[in-house]
This record gives structure tokens, sequence and C-alpha cells, in this order.
């Protein structure tokens, strides 16, 4: 117990920490409880059931067999998942979490997943979850040396939106809209005028009405199982 709490301490040293911060660095899918309401208020429709997951991967019993292949996919989502999950951790480990989650490549890797048309897919809803998880740990870490390659990345996933967004389903809907909300919770939290500059400077006029609605349904932030 005390060298869980202890790890507990390091780790809350290392990442910048607010009231909310356990809500949004503890799980992506979050919000998501009740995100079925957002495609009803944007688009005029009502969202489609969930995606089933997958059974667990022998050999990972806290993973599913679609999220261990997503970490094997993308070596800085296995590094980021393995070194934040475990309990003791050795000075050189600490400084690995710095270097994850300061990685440009690794910053690069999981925007460009997550602005590829053919990525949004209900079929690959958990590898969205990770990539998300990943890029919320980048934008908390202190004094990240990477911060404002970070932003940058993270205002092109805000004002991203698929050339064929008319034929988008509910659910591919759905998985973009919480992708964007999921970031507007942590730039809110954390980096207010980050989140206003990148407003002011978008041209995506659907932008705005996502961010009101996030700030009009910040209780979700409370409904994650701790």
């Amino acid at each position: 117990m005390i060298v869980a709490l202890t790890s507990l301490v390091l780790l809350m040293n290392l990442f910048k920490t607010t009231p909310l911060t356990d809500a949004i660095t503890t799980s992506p899918l979050a919000h998501r409880i009740k995100q079925s309401n957002l495609v009803q208020k944007l688009m005029g429709t009502s969202p489609s059931a969930r995606p089933t997951l997958d059974t667990k991967a022998e050999g990972m019993p806290d993973l599913t067999t679609a999220e261990a292949k997503v970490l094997k996919d993308f070596p800085h989502l296995a590094s980021s998942y393995r070194l934040t999950h475990k309990v003791l951790k050795s000075g050189e480990e600490w400084d690995e979490i710095r270097a994850v989650h300061s990685d440009r490549d690794g910053i690069t890797a999981s925007t460009d997943y997550l602005m590829q048309d053919q990525n949004i897919s209900e079929n690959l809803a958990l590898a969205h979850f990770r990539h998300l998880d990943y890029l919320k740990r980048v934008l908390t870490l202190k004094d990240n040396p990477a911060e404002d390659f970070a932003y940058e990345k993270v205002a092109s996933i805000l004002n991203y939106e698929p050339q064929n967004f008319a034929n988008l389903s509910e659910a591919q809907k759905q998985l973009l809209f919480g992708d964007k909300i999921d970031l507007i919770y942590v730039l809110q939290a954390y980096s207010p005028a980050v989140l206003q500059r990148i407003l002011e400077q978008s041209e995506n006029k659907r932008l705005p009405k996502l961010v009101k609605y996030a700030e009009e349904n910040r209780q979700f932030l409370q409904l994650v199982d701790l």
C-alpha cells in the first residue's frame, strides 16, 4: 500500500493536476456514457450502440484482445501503457515516462491516426481511446519540452473534418465528436487560453458548438468509475 501511494504521489508530481485530474486522465471512456446526446443535439439523430469489446488476451489480464493489438501496432502507446500502469518504478523508468510523453514522433503518430478518414470506424474505437489517452498525458506532462508542438497537433485534430463527413454514419460521427470533446475537456482544465486561441483561429464552424456542448456538460467528468 505504501509503495502504491508513493508511486501515485510521484506520478502526480510528474503530471499537471487540477480537481479534475482523475476524471480526465483515468478513463478516456468517461463522458461517452452520454455521448449519444451529442449526436442527437448536433446532428438530429439517435446514436447506434457502442461496439462490443473483444475477450481478454492471453497473458495480458488488463487488456482486451483488440486493445493488445493496438499497443503492439504502436510502440509509443505500449510504452505509455506499461510505464504508467506499473506500480513500482525505477528512476530510469520515471525518466522514460517523461521521454515517451514528450516524443514528437509519438505525438505525430497519434495525431495522424486520429485524422485519417479510414480510421473513423466504430470498430476502431479502442484504438481511438488509447491514442487519446496518450495525448492527454502529453498535454498534462509538467514542463513538457514538446508542449507547443503538442498544442499545434491537438489544434489540427480539433479542426479536422473528414472529406466525406456528410456520408458518415451516426456511430462514426459519435466517434469523431467524442475524440474532440475528450481533448476539449483537457484543454479547458489545463490550458484554457490555448483552447481560446484555437477557437479564434479556427475556420471549423462546428468547433464552437462542440466547445459550448463540453462546457454545458462538464458533469460527464464525474461519471468516471475510479
